[in-house]
């Protein structure tokens, strides 16, 4: 994997076209059938255009004054497009009726189609503070004795850093190039403790997307069936990671692998539902058919992605494994109830058994299980679909005006062929950051539990009008 894609989704969350060549719809292929085409469809470097927008905080420094009474004042920035080219390397086709592949992306901006210059400057929330901060959140993280000592030192790091909680950042760092913090280098001192600090901030800079840009393992390694044994399985997932479950990551029934892996569809889809896999959420994303459209004047179905699929267990039971709540109250292993009050006598703090330190409002998708615990949900833009007390955690003049038309995602399929036609993902990333229980990190003290938006994205792609016609 890419160094820091433990951490964050990257823009290649949502980046998938499926093949412009002719669909294979056999209902037997034969291999010599199965490599043509995919060797063919899965290296034809069709150029994407993929828009980034930012959450520019106007108000940054009277949040940082006093949080918890001033909300963020949120004004969109954007977009910033980049052009893509993919390529499937590694190619290997197996004897179980699967080609197993690592995928390249290259990305290179292109000003001309912008609304902004990658040297623009936004107040964004601190990354790297809230990354650090948080792998102390939990006593036993690093050790059994780990508490209060880690939660200490990172309240002594941060303002010997420098950090704050709202930071001014070039957006060319914010995306590729990476931004540089002394936090990122704690782990250099070496020996066991620093590789237990590296384990936590295992990269140099910060980027959404620093280290991806021609990376061939940041979406580690897909199995996928070819349809050559039975066509209704083409382009499903059949592994990951070298594994055939997703049970180092979910509970059953949550640790199925399954869905599309974007490049093939197999072919006579109907109305049901549609998904396809997503490493960056380490599992699969549902559609759901939604309307018979045309497309150039190519009848096609579409599906969208619906609101039970972000729905919390509340609304949507199913959800409960794949979409915990944020966390429960835990014990703390000692008699440290705040920096003030610590001692290392037995714990007296025992939380009721279940209760939780907050609930997961509608409309989020819990990541934490998929990036190693660090606090990122997803949403779609704008907190479209979501519940409005998301939207209520920021200044009522920002640019949050969810709308299906300019936030929703979708997809359109030939239905017959399984041909994509047109497609537009749109995703939005939240970071959580709140204070902490016992001993205290400064920086978060007093704010109010914020699901900060710091990114979203949108890919819009169409069949080239030359397939379209053949």
């Amino acid at each position: 994997m890419g160094p820091s894609s433990t951490f964050f989704l990257t823009l290649g969350l949502f980046f998938f076209l499926g093949s412009t060549e002719t669909k294979v719809a056999s209902d037997k292929l034969t291999q010599r059938d199965v490599k043509q085409h995919l060797e063919t469809s899965l290296n034809e470097n069709v150029p994407i255009y993929t828009k980034i927008y930012f959450f520019n905080c106007t108000n940054a420094p009277q949040v940082m004054e006093e949080p918890g009474q001033v909300k963020p004042l949120l004004k969109q920035v954007g977009p910033y497009t980049f052009s893509e080219v993919r390529e499937k390397v590694n190619i290997t086709f197996n004897s179980n009726f699967t080609v197993s592949y690592q995928q390249k992306r290259i990305w290179h901006f292109v000003p001309e189609i912008s609304s902004g210059h990658l040297d623009d400057e936004i107040f964004t929330l601190n990354m790297v503070a809230v990354m650090a901060a948080e792998s102390t959140r939990f006593p036993g993280h690093f050790s059994p004795t780990d508490y209060p000592f880690m939660r200490a030192m990172i309240d002594m790091t941060i303002p010997q850093s420098n950090e704050t909680l709202f930071i001014k950042a070039r957006v060319g760092n914010l995306t590729f190039d990476g931004i540089e913090s002394p936090m990122l280098h704690m782990g250099d001192i070496g020996g066991d403790f620093g590789d237990m600090i590296s384990s936590e901030l295992p990269f140099d800079r910060f980027g959404w997307f620093y280290g991806r840009n021609g990376s061939a393992s940041w979406d580690d390694r897909f199995e996928v069936f070819t349809g050559e044994e039975d066509a209704a399985k083409e382009g499903k997932v059949s592994g990951w990671r070298g594994r055939s479950n997703l049970g180092d990551l979910f509970p059953a029934p949550c640790d199925s692998l399954g869905g599309s892996a974007g490049d093939v569809f197999p072919p006579d889809q109907d109305k049901s539902p549609i998904s396809y896999f997503l490493p960056d959420l380490c599992r699969p994303v549902r559609f759901t058919f939604k309307e018979e459209v045309e497309v150039s004047g190519l009848p096609a179905f579409r599906y969208q992605v619906e609101e039970g699929f972000l729905a919390n267990a509340t609304f949507n039971p199913s959800n409960s494994c794949f979409n915990p709540q944020p966390d429960l109250l835990v014990d703390l292993p000692n008699d440290c109830t705040s920096k003030f009050s610590c001692g290392d006598g037995p714990p007296n703090f025992h939380p009721i058994v279940g209760t939780r330190n907050m609930d997961l409002p509608n409309g989020l998708l819990n990541l934490t299980s998929c990036k190693a615990h660090f606090p990122a949900y997803f949403s779609q833009p704008h907190f479209y679909l979501a519940a409005p007390a998301l939207l209520e955690q920021f200044h009522p003049a920002s640019d949050l005006r969810p709308t299906e038309s300019e936030h929703a995602s979708h997809i359109s399929l030939m239905p017959d062929q399984g041909i994509i036609l047109e497609l537009a993902i749109r995703v939005q990333i939240n970071i959580l950051y709140r204070p902490f229980t016992g001993f205290e990190i400064d920086l978060f003290e007093d704010v109010a539990p914020t699901f900060y938006p710091a990114i979203w994205f949108e890919t819009v792609v169409s069949l080239p009008e030359d397939n379209k016609s053949s």
